[in-house]
């Protein structure tokens, strides 16, 4: 039984300020660790659990990046993360709302969000620039860069492969 004397000796305890301590810091340390798992909440791919890297030169297509704010996109907490199907150099063209990239179709983009309300696409065609990355969900109604175009180098947070 809990007294108010072993209450106070809990209190003075160095174990119970490091124990408060480590609440805090963990999750400090785990955004700034190299290689991670992460677990996406999003439906726009089939895979739900990721190891994701802190190193951008690893070998995978997948990234898990800050989408840009726009008129669909307000809430600056959330990441994406999504898989790169068209990169800088490569050949983007738009067609009514069918995407392709190098002559290769690509995904089409729905007229519609989740909650039916009309939602407008990103046009583009030509190269894409230096730095540029056009990624894509594989959900029909993934919101990714048919909607709100091309993800910068500088939004990469880290690479992601799928955990199995």
């Amino acid at each position: 039984m809990l007294t108010k004397s072993n209450i106070e000796v809990i209190f003075k305890s160095k174990l119970f300020y490091l124990l408060i301590g480590l609440l805090f810091i963990i999750p400090l340390l785990y955004e700034k660790m190299p290689i991670r798992i992460d677990i996406t909440q999003q439906e726009s791919l089939p895979q739900k659990v990721w190891i994701t890297y802190s190193d951008l030169t690893i070998n995978t297509n997948y990234i898990l990046f800050n989408p840009p704010k726009n008129k669909y996109m307000n809430n600056s907490d959330i990441k994406y993360l999504k898989k790169i199907v068209c990169k800088e150099g490569d050949f983007l063209k738009v067609k009514n709302r069918d995407y392709f990239c190098n002559e290769n179709y690509i995904g089409t983009a729905s007229y519609f969000d989740g909650e039916h309300k009309p939602v407008e696409n990103f046009i583009f065609n030509g190269i894409i620039p230096k730095d540029k990355y056009f990624v894509s969900g594989e959900h029909i109604l993934s919101y990714d860069s048919k909607y709100f175009g091309f993800i910068d180098k500088s939004q990469i947070l880290r690479k992601a492969k799928p955990f199995f």
